[in-house]
């Protein structure tokens, strides 16, 4: 099951993805050699947007990307 939720809050998009999957160990995405985590840093980086990622084995896994409305 996958739960997705978008809402503007206090001049932020915010973007909230979750998932009852299998999980992963979070420690491991700065350790990454695919592109993929790089790609999603660098351009929320470019619009002064975050992203928090928790996750677990066995738990699944917790998106929330906040991104600015005021703009750059």
């Amino acid at each position: 099951e996958i739960q997705l939720n978008i809402e503007l809050q206090n001049q932020n998009l915010i973007i909230q993805l979750k998932d009852n999957g299998i999980g992963f160990d979070t420690n491991k995405i700065g350790a990454s050699s695919g592109i993929g985590w790089k790609n999603i840093y660098s351009r929320l980086e470019m619009i002064d947007g975050q992203i928090d990622v928790d996750s677990k084995k066995n738990h699944g896994s917790s998106f929330m990307i906040k991104i600015p409305t005021n703009g750059k």
